[in-house]
């Protein structure tokens, strides 16, 4: 990136929130270094983060989300892909901070059509809710640079399975300590999903993404999902080739779905 501006600056509690700009893109971090959301200012449409694109790998399985919860909202990235991809597709973010809520209303463009829910991501799977069964769950927290315990707790998982579609997806964006500690995560979301989970690595990045899926795909064979491709990189500005290239190095035959 060349030189870049920051726009914006504030403290809330004991978290820093800095909004940059350097003329073609925008990024929001919270003064560790690590870029939290960036927006391409000349293709807001698309999804700059090569974090957030994995995030949305499970469209190799589920290609067209009518429903879709974010918990942990940074900049909005994902809301903001999903409302000009899929305007059909009925979002919802849950993020604990007004400030970083009012930063991607004012600085990141999130779109009018989603809802914006103020309150702990943590808690909002278990609350009672008027909404129909979600189709597609991104869970994207971290607290000092790492995946909180709680997330790959059964009592979470087990209500983000709950609240999935008979066809869903739930995605979580981990950023463990080591390997081991990736191990036990691992082994605590295949428990509430049982031979259903699937690994993608991020090059160049410490995060992982962990799928769920709440029954087995139509399209869990290998050969299936290449014949899918094409279609989906018409459908959508994502590398699925590579996404399944990895997928398939990442998930040796037999520990997931595949």
């Amino acid at each position: 990136m060349t030189q870049d501006t920051l726009i914006h600056s504030r403290q809330e509690d004991t978290l820093a929130i800095n909004v940059h700009d350097d003329g073609t893109h925008r990024w929001l971090d919270f003064g560790d270094g690590a870029i939290q959301s960036i927006i391409d200012l000349k293709n807001p449409q698309t999804l700059a983060s090569p974090v957030h694109q994995a995030t949305m790998a499970g469209l190799l399985f589920l290609p067209a989300p009518q429903s879709m919860l974010l918990l942990g909202l940074g900049g909005g990235a994902i809301a903001r892909f999903m409302a000009h991809h899929q305007p059909t597709c009925q979002g919802v973010a849950v993020e604990i901070s007004p400030a970083v809520a009012n930063i991607a209303r004012h600085y990141f463009d999130f779109p009018p059509a989603w809802g914006l829910h103020l309150g702990n991501a943590r808690e909002y799977p278990g609350e009672t809710h008027d909404e129909p069964p979600i189709d597609y769950i991104v869970v994207d927290i971290a607290e000092r640079l790492h995946t909180p315990e709680w997330i790959c707790s059964e009592p979470f998982l087990a209500q983000c399975r709950h609240r999935l579609s008979s066809h869903g997806v739930l995605a979580i964006n981990l950023v463990p300590h080591n390997a081991d500690e990736f191990s036990q995560q691992l082994a605590a979301i295949r428990t509430v999903f049982p031979a259903r989970t699937l690994c993608l690595s991020v090059p160049e990045h410490h995060n992982v993404m962990v799928f769920g899926f709440v029954q087995h795909s139509l399209f869990t064979h290998i050969a299936e999902l290449q014949s899918r491709i094409t279609g989906l990189e018409q459908q959508w500005p994502l590398p699925f080739t590579a996404f399944l290239e990895r997928m398939i190095h990442d998930n040796p035959e037999g520990s997931g779905v595949f």
